[in-house]
């Protein structure tokens, strides 16, 4: 027994300050340690001292769960700082290539759909921004297929210089193919370049076909275009007036302009609207 109902309580509050230091205390080595060097009081004290044994189980307990989550998190903070770098040396790698095209005049295969693999766009790469590429799209044929405009963080593979390469553009030599300029003047590469080709296919008058996440195809003549949205004249596959879409360009993923579907249905279109 204490000796003294005043120096039981001393020893009582002395106990409960003790237990407050528990929930600073991290490692269980030191839950076991400290808990060796509290004094086994008899009464109140007593049922003090097992509650401070459930405590530090609570608190042991807390402490594996906080620090099982935040090691979790780090690990997932670590994997995506590696996705990060991993995509900005790929992303840095295919520029490069692409620079080097366009100052060597490479026609270049690009493989962009992750739904279809192992289809490709071929052509010269025409103009290069921060976040899209223009390319003079060419037919296997090696005919002049207007221009297309994709996103540079959809590529997964450039092949250039090889057997294929080679023929599209013999055959586009052979047959004297050409595009013509689709800027008045050469675009910054900090600009929008679907934005820019949205633009130019309205003062020249040609038809788009815009490729978005959900959905089919918006085909027609560009009506009107913002600094957010782009509103389109639909034409049907009739070569008819099919109504009209708007959209925002940031949700835009493809965009051709001009190529071969293009110019077949804007043949169909003017032999309609002079019918």
């Amino acid at each position: 027994m204490v000796n003294g109902r005043g120096s039981l309580l001393m020893q009582v509050l002395r106990l409960i300050e003790d237990i407050k230091l528990i929930k600073h205390l991290r490692e269980p080595k030191e839950h076991i340690d400290f808990l060796k060097n509290i004094p086994k009081i008899s009464g109140k004290a007593i049922g003090i001292n097992i509650q401070s044994l459930d405590l530090v189980e609570q608190m042991k307990r807390k402490s594996t769960i906080k620090n099982g989550k935040a090691i979790l998190i780090r690990e997932k903070e670590n994997n995506k700082e590696k996705e990060r770098s991993v995509y900005m040396n790929q992303a840095a790698h295919f520029i490069s290539i692409l620079k080097r095209s366009i100052e060597r005049g490479l026609v270049v295969s690009i493989y962009s759909n992750q739904y279809e693999p192992e289809k490709c766009s071929v052509g010269y790469v025409d103009t290069l921004s921060t976040e899209q590429f223009i390319m003079k799209h060419i037919t296997p044929e090696g005919l002049s297929d207007g221009y297309i405009v994709r996103r540079l963080d959809d590529i997964f593979r450039i092949d250039f210089n090889g057997e294929y390469e080679k023929r599209i553009v013999l055959l586009y030599t052979l047959q004297q193919q050409k595009h013509e300029s689709l800027f008045e003047e050469q675009t910054k590469k900090d600009l929008n370049l679907f934005k820019e080709t949205f633009i130019s296919a309205k003062n020249k008058d040609l038809i788009v076909s815009i490729c978005m996440d959900e959905g089919d195809d918006i085909v027609g003549f560009v009506k009107d275009i913002t600094t957010e949205e782009v509103v389109i004249s639909r034409i049907s596959s009739e070569g008819l007036c099919d109504g009209e879409s708007s959209f925002f360009l940031d949700d835009v993923n493809k965009l051709n302009c001009d190529t071969v579907e293009e110019k077949t249905l804007k043949l169909l279109y003017n032999y309609k609207i002079n019918d």
